[in-house]
C-alpha cells in the first residue's frame, strides 16, 4: 500500500498557487512595513538626539578648557644667540636679541632670559620684579637679576626694594643736566650784573644833565627770544644708536658702519657698552664669525663684569 501523503500535499500546494490574495492585501501588508520603519526611525532619532546632545556638552567642556585666558600668554618664544626678533606691543616696539626666552602676552612682556630693548611705552616682567619703561631702555635678565639701562626717558622697578632689580641711569646725562643748570645760573647771574650796570650809569648821566633841557626820544621796542634749546651730547648719541639699531632690520652692513661711527666719534660715550653689544650682534647678523669672536674677546676685556658677560662668552668661544 503506497502513501498517498505526498500527493495530498502537492495537490495543497497547487491549490494555494491557485489561490489570489484577498483584495487590498497586498496594501495593507505594505502599510504595516512602512509603519514599522517609520516606528523604528522615531525610536533611532530619540536614541541619536541625546547621544548628540551630550557628545556637543562634552566638546563644549573641553573646548572651555583649553580656552587661552585672555591675560595668558599669547606666545613663547626661544631667541638663539646672535639672533634677533620683533614684537609690537600696542604702546612699544621691542627687539628681543637671543640667547633668550620670552613670553607675550596682552599688555606686557615677560623675559625669562636674554635681553630686549624696548622703544616705547611698556612692562618687562622678570623672575622677581617687574620694569616699568617709557621711552627708550635696554633690559637684560640673567638667571633671577634684572639690569634696566635707561637710555633715554624714564623707567622704574616694582617692587623697588628688590635688590635684585636695578635701574641703571648714563651718569653723563647728570653731569649734562647739572652742567646746563650751571651755565643758565651764571647767564642769569652776568645778565643781571650788566642790568645793574646800566641803571647805575643811567642815573649818573641823568644827574649830570639834570641843568640841559630834557628830550625824550622813543626808545626801540625791546623784544626777548627764546632761546634755542640745545640738544644734549647724550641725546645725540642715543639717537644715533637708535638709527642704527632700525637699520639693521633692512640693511645691517650700513647699520655696522653707523655703530663703529659711534664708536669712533665717542669713545667714551655713556652708552659705549650697548653699541659695543649691537656691534658683536650685527656681526653675528652677518655671519662674520671671526669678527664676530675678535668683538667678544674685546668687549670681555672691556667689560668683565658684564650682566651681557656669559651670553658673549659663548660668541668668544670661551
Amino acid at each position: 500500500m503506497t502513501d498517498e501523503r505526498p500527493r495530498q500535499q502537492e495537490a495543497l500546494w497547487q491549490q494555494m498557487r491557485a489561490m489570489e490574495p484577498p483584495p487590498g492585501a497586498a496594501d495593507r501588508v505594505r502599510d504595516g512595513v512602512e509603519r514599522r520603519r517609520e516606528r523604528r526611525g522615531v525610536r533611532m532619532v530619540f536614541v541619536a538626539v541625546p547621544i548628540a546632545a551630550a557628545a556637543a556638552i562634552l566638546l563644549l567642556v573641553v573646548s572651555g578648557d583649553k580656552a587661552e585666558d585672555p591675560t595668558g600668554p599669547r606666545d613663547l618664544a626661544d631667541v638663539a644667540a646672535g639672533e634677533q626678533i620683533q614684537i609690537e606691543m600696542p604702546d612699544a616696539k621691542v627687539e628681543v636679541s637671543g640667547p633668550a626666552r620670552v613670553e607675550v602676552k596682552a599688555d606686557r612682556l615677560v623675559l625669562k632670559k636674554g635681553t630686549a630693548s624696548v622703544d616705547g611705552a611698556a612692562t618687562v616682567v622678570g623672575p622677581s620684579c617687574e620694569a616699568h619703561v617709557e621711552g627708550q631702555s635696554r633690559v637684560v635678565v640673567v638667571e633671577t637679576r634684572m639690569e634696566v639701562t635707561v637710555l633715554a626717558g624714564a623707567a622704574y622697578v616694582t617692587p623697588s626694594e628688590t635688590v635684585s632689580c636695578v635701574v641703571l641711569r648714563p651718569e653723563s646725562e647728570s653731569e649734562s643736566e647739572s652742567e646746563s643748570e650751571s651755565e643758565s645760573e651764571s647767564e642769569s647771574e652776568s645778565e643781571s650784573e650788566s642790568e645793574s650796570e646800566s641803571e647805575s650809569e643811567s642815573e649818573s648821566e641823568s644827574e649830570s644833565e639834570s641843568d640841559a633841557p630834557v628830550t625824550s626820544e622813543p626808545k626801540a621796542p625791546v623784544t626777548s627770544e627764546p632761546k634755542a634749546r640745545v640738544k644734549s651730547e647724550l641725546s645725540v648719541q642715543v639717537d644715533a644708536y637708535w638709527a642704527a639699531q632700525r637699520l639693521r632690520r633692512s640693511d645691517p652692513v650700513q647699520a655696522l658702519a653707523s655703530l663703529r661711527q659711534i664708536v669712533s666719534k665717542w669713545p667714551r660715550a655713556a652708552i659705549r657698552h650697548e653699541v659695543d653689544l649691537a656691534i658683536i650682534d650685527t656681526l653675528v647678523q652677518l655671519g662674520r664669525a671671526d669678527a664676530a669672536t675678535k668683538a667678544a674677546r674685546s668687549f670681555l676685556k672691556r667689560y668683565p663684569k658684564s650682566s651681557r658677560a656669559g651670553d658673549v662668552r659663548e660668541i668668544a668661544g670661551e
